[in-house]
């Protein structure tokens, strides 16, 4: 674990090794898909790892009191909140985890083909994208919607 401090504030941050598990992709779709013709434009694609939500709080890294607020409007800006997830015919879930939007990794993308479990809808991919740009940026587009219902 890693202590930043920053404007008289601590934050905390996992660091590695981590263990294999779910990652969620953040290379934007435009830049997956070849422009002219069928196929990708190239072979890498970037990823952040996911952990569980609770393992997070295990650790002091994410406070359990700031649970509620994480859950309602995602308000951490090194990590994107995702609900649980269960894929019925995969029979593969996933409990309340958060993306490591500070920790990525490029991959080539034959280490990935076959392995996707899940595709984020519309509203949530918008989501990652504000998200991405707060983090890279520290810019936040006003954003008042609240997940309710929450994001799935």
């Amino acid at each position: 674990m890693i202590d930043e401090a920053k404007g008289g504030r601590s934050r905390r941050f996992l660091s590695g090794p981590l263990e294999f598990g779910p990652a969620l992709l953040i290379t934007p779709s435009c830049s997956l898909a070849a422009q002219r013709g069928a196929g990708y434009s190239h072979p890498v694609r970037t990823l952040v790892p996911v952990v569980r939500l609770d393992e997070l709080v295990e650790k002091g890294v994410v406070k359990e009191t700031a649970l509620d607020d994480l859950r309602r409007f995602d308000h951490l800006i090194n990590y994107m909140y995702l609900p649980p997830l269960e894929v019925d015919e995969l029979e593969f879930s996933m409990s309340e985890s958060v993306a490591l939007l500070y920790m990525p990794v490029t991959l080539h993308h034959a280490f990935l083909e076959g392995n996707r479990i899940s595709q984020l809808r519309y509203r949530g991919a918008q989501h990652l994208q504000r998200k991405l740009v707060w983090f890279y940026s520290g810019w936040l587009e006003d954003n008042l919607d609240v997940f309710d219902p929450p994001m799935d």
